[in-house]
């Protein structure tokens, strides 16, 4: 009968282990020496954890994986050992290996060592190579969980997981920063140099996202009233889980509010921070990519339908456009000018076309107004005063404006003098709405005793007379229109008492009546409106104050009532024009906003700023 296996296997090594059975060199009784395996040769594996780089003496734990990705006894300890983030460790073993940093990092867009205790992680495939070259950066920590997903079991393998999870991540930022032919992600550094040299273009898409992802984190923690170091951990997070079962970011609002932050960058402050930080250690300085190649190329529909046009002849907030024959004609205004500039007089009149996209200067308003608002009906362009701009003193007059023989002639005034008005045109009439003057609506300026108006007038150029609508629901002051078919929709606004409105009232100009629609979903004062397809676009303005600057573009339907924001304005202002030619919002002039430092005295900016959105690639 046969013996079980396992018992044979012992029989066979007693023999093995007997005097009697004599020796491998033939020396009866004596064991031969059991032999070692032959022992792998060492590698030294180098890098650098950079958010920015990571502060000397911060922690580096190199722990080795099974091929599924999990944790095994084998550890190293390294730490960072200079002032660009460099760390070395030295190993006989080969295989995956997972590096994870923590410590303070010096942030290259602050120019100062962080707050706050960062982690950052990669994965990397120890070969047999004598050198290597392992990076930990907010790339590889972004792709890590979504690696240990893929090979959790045990296909594939580490390098084509990597591999597919750096593809994964580029596609999903690519609304943010579109590359292509990007390096191996734990190949690229902050610095242009030793290896890195031969990564410019990956070095450059890294320190774009590293500094972008620390910006967006500013702003949430301005935001929130939170910290920074805090807020980005939570986001690198967030992220890092949203991508681990697909690869894929959950929609919603990040990537816009990331593609600001990114856009917001000075590539020079960022060079000039990481350089002086490198001097420590190495007197020459190390060479830092430029990431302008990113933030001066279009990415997605948040930048991509978008176009620069020829600035404005004088900056101009406040101003009055319409359009007439294809070409945007601008109106007066007087901004706020930086100290010590010249304020434009407040009369001009400057045309601009948008294919040959060129100014030309008309005859000058016959006065000088902001505040005001500008219609084209029919062959004409009706101007409706506003304010006298230096001094404040109310206007009732109206203008029309011939483009042709570039002629104005003068129109029967309004009844009441107001300024910072609602205005449309439906039906060929020309709608006055709401807005601010004295008790009793006669003329005046600064010291009169000023109340908001429910006013409601109603030109009609064929008779050249003013007739009275059905008045606001409350009075309101600085409410945008735009109209669909017979009904003027009424944006927002100031009510009473200093109260921003999120209101939508609508007036029925056939039935001369008032309604109200749903609220808008988000506050903001001092936009434009502008009607596409059947959809109004809101653009620009701010919120509760002018410190919160309102990027996003909201379109709405009013057919269905329902919200969307399909792009942002790529230079935040308020008070500007957004005149549409064709199927493009033509975004001109407004006031930029940044916040007050001694060193930034004029915080508010006129802007000669033309933007043009096409919504067709929306």
């Amino acid at each position: 009968m046969a013996l079980p296996r396992i018992v044979y296997l012992v029989a066979v090594l007693a023999l093995a282990s007997c005097g009697g059975g004599g020796s491998g060199d033939g020396t009866p009784g004596v064991t031969p020496p059991v032999t070692p395996p032959p022992s792998l040769a060492p590698v030294m594996v180098q890098g650098t954890v950079q958010k920015g780089p990571f502060i000397v003496g911060s922690t580096v734990l190199i722990n080795r994986l099974d091929s599924r990705g999990r944790s095994t006894p084998s550890t190293l300890l390294a730490e960072i050992e200079d002032s660009v983030g460099s760390f070395s460790f030295e190993t006989n073993e080969r295989g995956p290996v997972q590096i994870v940093a923590s410590g303070y990092y010096f942030s290259e867009l602050t120019g100062q060592i962080s707050n706050g205790v960062l982690t950052l992680k990669a994965l990397y495939d120890v070969s047999d190579d004598t050198r290597q070259i392992a990076h930990v950066n907010i790339l590889t920590h972004l792709i890590n969980d979504r690696v240990l997903e893929l090979i959790a079991d045990g296909q594939p393998g580490l390098d084509e997981a990597l591999a597919q999870a750096e593809d994964e991540l580029v596609a999903a930022l690519s609304e943010a920063l579109t590359v292509s032919n990007l390096n191996d992600f734990s190949a690229l550094s902050l610095y242009d140099s030793g290896a890195a040299q031969n990564n410019t273009l990956g070095n450059a898409y890294l320190l774009a996202l590293s500094t972008g992802f620390y910006k967006y984190a500013e702003t949430k923690a301005r935001e929130f009233g939170t910290a920074t170091d805090a807020e980005l951990t939570l986001t690198l997070n967030r992220l890092s889980d949203d991508l681990a079962d697909d690869g894929r970011l959950v929609p919603g609002p990040f990537i816009r509010e990331f593609v600001t932050a990114i856009r917001s960058l000075s590539p020079e402050t960022i060079a000039a921070n990481l350089r002086s930080r490198s001097l420590v250690d190495y007197p020459q300085g190390l060479d830092v990519p430029d990431i302008s190649v990113f933030l001066d190329l279009c990415a997605g529909t948040f930048d991509c339908a978008w176009e620069p046009g020829a600035p404005m002849p004088v900056v101009s907030t406040g101003q009055a456009a319409a359009v007439h024959a294809g070409k945007v004609y601008v109106f007066g205004g007087a901004p706020p000018s930086p100290r010590g500039a010249i304020s434009k007089g407040g009369s001009e009149v400057d045309a601009y076309d948008p294919i040959a996209n060129e100014w030309t200067t008309k005859r000058s308003m016959p006065i000088a107004s902001t505040a005001h608002a500008a219609h084209t009906i029919g062959d004409r362009i009706y101007v409706v005063m506003g304010a006298q701009p230096f001094f404040r003193q109310l206007q009732n007059g109206l203008y029309a404006y011939d483009p042709i023989t570039n002629q104005w002639s003068v129109r029967a005034p309004r009844p009441t003098y107001r300024v910072d008005f609602a205005s449309a045109v439906a039906g060929g009439l020309l709608y006055v709405i709401g807005g601010s003057g004295l008790v009793g609506d006669g003329p005046g300026g600064m010291g009169g005793e000023y109340e908001l108006k429910r006013h409601v007038e109603i030109y009609n150029p064929v008779t050249d007379r003013w007739s009275t609508g059905a008045p606001l629901p409350y009075a309101l002051v600085g409410g945008q229109t735009c109209v669909f078919s017979n009904q003027i929709y009424v944006f927002g606004g100031m009510s009473a008492g200093s109260v921003y409105e999120r209101s939508i009232l609508t007036y029925d100009t056939t039935s001369n009546s008032w309604s109200a629609k749903s609220p808008m979903p988000d506050l903001r004062f001092g936009f434009a409106c502008a009607v596409v397809d059947g959809a109004a676009y809101l653009v620009g303005g701010y919120g509760r104050g002018v410190a919160e600057m309102v990027n996003d573009i909201a379109r709405y339907d009013p057919f269905v009532e329902t919200w969307s924001s399909p792009t942002r304005l790529k230079t935040p202002r308020y008070e500007l024009s957004a005149p549409v030619v064709g199927k493009q919002i033509i975004t001109m002039g407004g006031t930029t906003y940044t916040p007050w430092s001694p060193s930034n005295p004029d915080n508010f900016r006129s802007a000669d700023v033309v933007e043009i959105l096409d919504t067709e690639e929306l």
